[in-house]
């Protein structure tokens, strides 16, 4: 699988940005509309009629606007962590640091020498390193 290019990532991240952002926007306004339902309902019970079978649907209704109120919040809430995190995960997004002496691929076919019953000084002499840094990556 090819390395994502550093451009290719970050349009790809500012269009999941953008888009999160139009999500938060939305969940915004349906819970703005939600509450003003919500308040509407608040105003037009009438305590005259608590007992009766209107009353007690309003104040089912209500409830279950808050409700879905209370878990679109948490979803924008999430939305926001997740951009946040999204944010947070330029940490050396340019490759800075030591590189790695083997690829990924070294390390199988060592665990493969291993396997087939080659000492550890066998591999080592192959791959022209030391013992213990063989002994390492046939570890993890």
């Amino acid at each position: 699988m090819a390395k994502e290019i550093l451009k290719d990532k970050i349009t790809r991240l500012e269009k999941d940005i953008k888009g999160y952002k139009l999500q938060i926007n939305d969940y915004k306004a349906l819970v703005e509309s939600l509450n003003q339902e919500i308040s509407d309902m608040i105003d037009n019970k009438d305590e005259e009629f608590q007992g009766s079978a209107t009353y007690k649907q309003m104040n089912k209704r209500i409830k279950f606007l808050e409700l879905e109120n209370k878990s679109l919040k948490d979803t924008i809430d999430h939305e926001k962590k997740i951009h946040k995190l999204i944010n947070e995960n330029n940490h050396n997004n340019r490759g800075a640091g030591r590189k790695s002496k083997f690829t990924e691929g070294d390390r199988e076919t060592m665990r493969m020498y291993r396997f087939q019953g080659k000492t550890i000084k066998e591999i080592a002499e192959i791959y022209g390193c030391s013992v213990g840094l063989v002994h390492k990556l046939v570890k993890e």
